[in-house]
């Protein structure tokens, strides 16, 4: 459907999206932007996000839904967004990155 929504038409469009989890690949959400004449209201699935990759320490998070996150997002910038280097390591210690207090909202600012 995008490809009929033409800005130099003077065409607009809204488009709801409202996935079931954070399976929605970066690409349709980038597609719908380049026609510039698209609007997106998005849910954006906290939930499936909370319980699967954005647990308390990063390092826990399981890979594919790590990778999951990172198709929905685009990239891997979301983890500047969702947490912080833990000051508190041993030296010995892998880095470790903690959950901000308020990470849905700044998740949320991010994306926007």
């Amino acid at each position: 459907m995008f490809p009929r929504i033409r800005y130099t038409a003077r065409d607009r469009a809204l488009c709801l999206l409202d996935p079931y989890n954070i399976d929605l690949l970066w690409e349709v959400v980038a597609a719908a932007g380049c026609t510039k004449a698209i609007e997106i209201f998005l849910n954006l699935m906290v939930m499936d996000m909370d319980m699967n990759v954005l647990l308390r320490d990063r390092n826990r998070a399981d890979p594919v839904q790590v990778a999951r996150m990172a198709r929905f997002w685009g990239d891997n910038s979301w983890n500047e967004a969702a947490y912080e280097t833990n000051p508190q390591r041993s030296f010995f210690e892998e880095e470790s990155f903690i959950k901000v207090d308020d990470a849905n909202e700044k998740i949320a600012e991010a994306y926007r």
